[in-house]
């Protein structure tokens, strides 16, 4: 429904309105709308072609144009959600404006004397894309269809290889296939080759795909080992190919187009040495408890797991046979004084006792290997998912801390499916156990049994109490091992300022509250020990009581009940032992919990970036870190053009570091939308928009390495050739020549072996060594001298890259084409150097600081 009254139109559902006066303007009062061109025929409006959307507060010309066969075409709005409401501006449609929207729309070079036809020739350009599209659909449906139809056939095979199209690459091909059998998901090819054209990688897949993976060596008879999903090079032409594990011991090979087979030791020897193993990575979503279990259920291994329930199985039923011949034994053969069948029976005993000694064996490497593949998995995979979390996670927690809960979400895997695997072990016992032990004595088995559990159950009861315990000592071990490592990061401030004994003192309250709650939960263990022992001598003496008031029990049934007894009093045990460590181990689930809730960057279904020019826009932006504190942005609008250089400028506080990292995608704004070649940042795929940058922080460090490592870290595959040219370009060839090892000179994380501005400059030279197309730099050349600082100027400048720079010196900005001067969260004046000094504002200000 359109409702018009004054100035005001309202759109709602399925309305829509159409531009009618050439002059006007519309701003968007509410709600998002959707521009479309459409051509106007006989009062109707004929097939629509969407130009672009928007948002709420903008402000876009009407269109009513005749071109020059007198056909006439109007903009068609309509709501992109439920309701919009617009505001017609009379007379406001003006040649800026109807520029800035067609930069808006996409449209290149426009003027406003060609407005009108540019946007027909997009319309006419738009509708030929999607007759090209319609097109290749049908022709996809045709495939789509025939590959459907291989599959089918392919189900009734033995080998059920996935049909691959012929087009796709080799190392996609074979992962693809790896993929599919190890249950773990992969990009689509198109993804792949939008990103990485003909130059595909097992590594450049993985990324993509955001698959865990690392390049590992194989060493001798590595096919008889379980290292998990392998690909290699095969053969003299080493063609990819994937080594897929089937079993303990075995793996199947799988090469491009052909069949897979079992991998001899013939063909492991014609792999390269060099190789990768895949990982199965978490789900690229925030994750449940119910998702963790399902993850670990998948890397199960089920011959393992058929293993230990048999053995577990005939287990128990060769102990039923104890409890047996027990009573056999003291009934019939020891009055008798048959000592031959004593003897035997000894002898059978212990034959049982070797037998279920060995199955025991077995059953603990079977319980061991599922068990150790569980952590490995789970733990390679809260790595890989610890470097997809969004930064603003990671303001949250302490580099200590964090650490620790990353190490205890393995550990929790592992003791929850030991538990878990001990506790079915378990009541599979106590199920046969129990109904042999009721054949003895119902009497005695209730009465054995309330007790157990009684004691169990105040056993349960005392863990409650030892969990709240637990969890208070787990969050001050944290908190304390976070102050150590800040301490000693931080040694040198400490002694300079000489506050060595309040830096022990801070620590010692922290540790010291910790071993008061571990002295209070050690108690309660204590008493939970107690309890336990004296539980076994009460409950002695009440069942050889109620034995003795018994006239219908013989010893020999006795001693079989009691074989049959502690078996299941085993059982029970464990069962409550296995509620008590859950129980404890809810405050390791409460700290690892965050890991797995927070969806990673590259959650859902993100779009490629593509190849940008450069152009960044902010519509409306709005961004605070705590719904309690102020705004940082109210209302921040900003458009830079491909290859502006633009500096940002303005007191400490103001908000230049926020909008870095608004634009790195290391915060979300709040409202408001950020563009990137008139993409949205919230519909692009991160960590590869971040591809695109070369980025220098404020506090950037090194790694721990040598210079060559350092500047690569960006680009693993960049040759010697071009790290010397963007050594020379940022003024470091000099500097390097003089130290003894040239590129391969080591230095630390915190570069005690170089200066300042030779860090800086490292850290410039990873910033562009893949020629990024947009630059951000926030205090870059602080530490240079002026010289050195225009030589780099001038290097970054001949790059044609999109620069936007945060910085105090007046000499970094001077040359800037537009400097953007913030305050409060605001852009209060913009213009160069030149224009912001004759204003003699806040920026004339800031610079006469600097100037003698």
């Amino acid at each position: 429904m359109q409702t018009e009254t004054a100035n005001l139109i309202g759109l709602t559902g399925g309305a829509y309105y159409i531009t009618e006066t050439p002059t006007d303007a519309y701003r968007v009062l509410s709600g998002r709308v959707h521009i479309y061109v459409v051509p106007w025929t006989e009062g109707q409006p004929g097939r629509r072609s969407l130009i672009c959307t928007a948002e709420q507060n903008t402000i876009f010309p009407a269109f009513s144009h005749t071109d020059a066969e007198g056909g006439l075409w109007r903009f068609l709005v309509t709501p992109a959600e439920e309701h919009a409401q617009l505001e017609r501006l009379e007379g406001l449609s003006t040649g800026p404006l109807q520029k800035k929207f067609l930069g808006r729309a996409g449209i290149e070079n426009p003027g406003q004397e060609t407005y009108g036809n540019l946007l027909v020739d997009r319309y006419r350009l738009n509708l030929v894309q999607e007759d090209g599209y319609l097109i290749r659909t049908d022709k996809e449906k045709e495939d789509v269809r025939a590959r459907t139809d291989e599959m089918i056939a392919s189900f009734f095979s033995k080998e059920k290889d996935i049909p691959r199209e012929n087009g796709e690459h080799p190392v996609y091909q074979v992962m693809a296939e790896l993929c599919h059998r190890m249950r773990i998901p992969i990009a689509p090819y198109e993804k792949i080759t939008a990103c990485c054209r003909q130059e595909i990688s097992v590594e450049e897949v993985a990324r993509i795909s955001h698959i865990p993976c690392r390049k590992i060596l194989l060493e001798e008879n590595w096919h008889k080992a379980d290292a998990g999903p392998i690909m290699v090079q095969f053969g003299r032409e080493k063609e990819p190919a994937a080594c897929i594990p089937r079993g303990r011991g075995k793996y199947l090979l799988c090469r491009s187009g052909e069949k897979a087979v079992p991998l001899t030791r013939a063909l492991a020897e014609q792999c390269d040495p060099q190789a990768y193993v895949i990982y199965r990575p978490f789900p690229l979503q925030g994750m449940t408890a119910k998702n963790l279990a399902a993850y670990c259920w998948s890397c199960l291994s089920r011959a393992d797991l058929a293993v230990i329930i048999g053995l577990t199985i005939l287990s128990a039923l060769i102990g039923l046979l104890i409890p047996t011949l027990n009573q056999m034994l003291y009934d019939r053969f020891i009055p008798s004084g048959q000592m031959g069948m004593v003897f035997q029976i000894c002898c059978l005993v212990g034959a049982f006792m070797v037998g279920n000694l060995l199955f025991s064996v077995v059953k603990s490497l079977a319980t061991f290997r599922l068990d150790s593949r569980i952590q490995y998995d789970v733990q390679n995979a809260v790595y890989h998912r610890i470097f997809e979390l969004p930064e603003n996670f990671f303001r949250n927690y302490e580099s200590a801390d964090l650490a620790q809960r990353v190490m205890e979400l393995g550990s929790l895997v592992s003791s929850v499916s030991g538990m878990l695997l001990g506790l079915g072990l378990s009541l599979i016992s106590a199920l046969f156990y129990g109904i042999r032990m009721f054949t003895y004595s119902p009497q005695l088995s209730l009465v054995s049994l309330s007790v157990t559990l009684l004691f169990s159950l105040i056993s349960y009861l005392l863990a409650r109490r030892r969990m709240v315990y637990q969890a208070q000592v787990m969050e001050m071990d944290g908190k304390s091992s976070s102050l150590l490592f800040q301490f000693l990061l931080g040694i040198e401030k400490i002694r300079t300022a000489g506050v060595e004994e309040r830096t022990i003192f801070e620590y010692m309250r922290a540790f010291m509250e910790q071993r008061r709650l571990e002295t209070r939960l050690g108690r309660l263990s204590n008493l939970s020990a107690l309890l336990s022992s004296a539980s076994s001598g009460i409950f002695l003496v009440l069942i050889y009581w109620i034995a003795a008031q018994s006239a219908s029990i013989t010893m020999g049934s006795f001693v079989g009940f009691n074989s049959a007894f502690g078996m299941v009093s085993g059982a029970i045990s464990s069962l409550f032992s296995a509620l008590i460590s859950y129980q404890l181990l809810k405050p390791t689930y409460r700290r690892v919990k965050a890991i797995l809730e927070t969806v990673p960057e590259g959650g859902g279904h993100k779009r490629l970036p593509g190849q940008l020019t450069g152009s960044i826009d902010l519509d409306h932006v709005a961004f605070s870190y705590d719904p309690e504190t102020p705004p940082v942005f109210r209302d921040l609008s900003l458009h830079i053009r491909p290859g502006e250089y633009v500096g940002i400028v303005g007191a400490s506080g103001c908000g230049k570091s926020t909008l870095l990292k608004l634009l790195l995608g290391f915060e979300k704004a709040t409202s408001g939308r950020i563009y990137y070649d008139d993409q949205d940042m919230d519909e692009l795929d991160l960590q590869e928009l971040r591809k695109h940058f070369g980025v220098v922080l404020q506090d950037g460090e090194l790694i721990s390495g040598s210079i060559f490592e350092n500047i690569t870290l960006t680009a693993p595959n960049a040759g010697r050739t071009r790290v010397e040219q963007v050594v020379e370009a940022v003024g470091l060839a000099r500097d390097i020549q003089e130290m003894p090892m040239g590129l391969e000179t080591m230095v630390s994380e915190h570069c005690n072996t170089i200066s300042g501005g030779q860090k800086q400059r490292i850290l410039i030279a990873r910033a562009i060594i893949n020629r990024p197309n947009i630059l951000f730099f926030d205090e870059a050349t602080s530490a240079l001298d002026n010289l050195t600082q225009a030589q780099v100027c001038k290097a970054l400048e001949e790059m044609g890259s999109t620069r936007v720079v945060i910085a105090h010196r007046l000499s970094t900005i001077q040359s800037c084409d537009r400097i953007l001067v913030m305050d409060h969260g605001d852009i209060v004046e913009e213009g160069n150097y030149e224009q912001l000094m004759a204003l003699g504002g806040l920026f004339h200000e800031l610079a006469s600081r600097q100037i003698l």
